[in-house]
């Protein structure tokens, strides 16, 4: 399953992509074509789980696009300080970056892939560095 565009692509094992703008929509037929290939849907009301499961996808779908969206992207070269949990906190500096991550070489010597909009950080102003 995915969404690129307001599109939903789902596509159950063993049956044809289907597509829709609505999550259920895009589900409800991956699971019809996939019983219309032998497979049992089960007893399960599919159309009502369907429906709770597409709400629930769009729902998380909105709120990381929401978050990716006020993440300030870094620039190469910037400080960040990562949300370690407990008051800890590391800082390292920016080696790349683009819509999706953010490629960072920590103080202590690791490098670290940070996902923009998912993992916690923040850009450390040139004053906070010392």
């Amino acid at each position: 399953m995915s969404r690129e565009s307001g599109l939903w692509t789902v596509v159950c094992e063993g049956s044809a992509e289907a597509r829709s703008e609505l999550l259920d929509v895009a589900l409800i037929e991956a699971i019809r074509s996939n019983s219309d290939h032998g497979s049992d849907p089960g007893t399960v009301d599919s159309t009502s789980w369907t429906r709770a499961l597409a709400d629930w996808f769009e729902r998380e779908a909105d709120h990381c696009e929401q978050r990716r969206k006020k993440e300030t992207l870094p620039s190469r070269g910037d400080r960040i300080e990562l949300a370690q949990g407990l008051g800890f906190s590391v800082r390292g500096t920016v080696q790349y970056v683009d819509q999706v991550q953010a490629l960072v070489k920590l103080d202590d010597g690791r490098s670290r892939s940070l996902r923009i909009g998912i993992d916690g950080f923040r850009i450390v102003s040139p004053d906070e560095t010392a």
